[in-house]
C-alpha cells in the first residue's frame, strides 16, 4: 500500500492476517513442543549467572575429553557414567539445533512485528 502524502515514507505493505484461531493453534503447538521435552527447566537469574557455559574453546575441550574417556574407560573414575555422559552430550547437541531453529523463527516473528508496528503506526499517522 503506497502512501500518497509525500511527507510520509512510501510503504510496500502486504496485509498479514493471523487470526485468533491460527494464533491459538500456534500457541497449542508450542505447548505440545514443551510437553515433548519435560526435562526442560527454568532457572532464576542468579542461578543462570553461576553456571559454566560451553563456548567454542570449551566445546572442543569437552569433545576431546569425552573421546579420550570413551577410548580409555579404565582410566575414568567409577563415579562417571560414560553412557550417561555421552547421552547428555548428545542431548546438548540436539537442544542446540532446536534452539537455533527457534531463534531463527523468533527473529522472523520479531522482524514481522517490527514491520507491522511501522506500517500500522505510519497508516495511523496518515489517518
Amino acid at each position: 500500500m503506497a502512501n500518497n502524502t509525500g511527507s510520509q515514507t512510501t510503504q510496500n505493505w502486504t496485509p498479514i492476517d493471523l487470526g485468533d484461531t491460527e494464533a491459538d493453534s500456534v500457541v497449542a503447538s508450542l505447548g505440545q513442543l514443551e510437553q515433548q521435552m519435560p526435562f526442560l527447566i527454568g532457572l532464576k537469574r542468579d542461578e543462570r549467572q553461576r553456571l559454566a557455559r560451553i563456548g567454542d574453546r570449551t566445546r572442543a575441550f569437552v569433545d576431546k575429553a569425552l573421546a579420550i574417556a570413551l577410548d580409555n574407560p579404565g582410566q575414568v573414575p567409577r563415579s562417571v557414567d560414560l553412557v550417561q555422559l555421552q547421552a547428555q552430550d548428545d542431548t546438548l547437541g540436539n537442544l542446540e539445533a532446536i534452539r537455533c531453529k527457534m531463534e531463527r523463527v523468533l527473529e522472523k516473528i520479531t522482524d514481522t512485528e517490527d514491520q507491522l508496528d511501522n506500517d500500522v503506526y505510519g497508516i495511523a499517522r496518515t489517518v
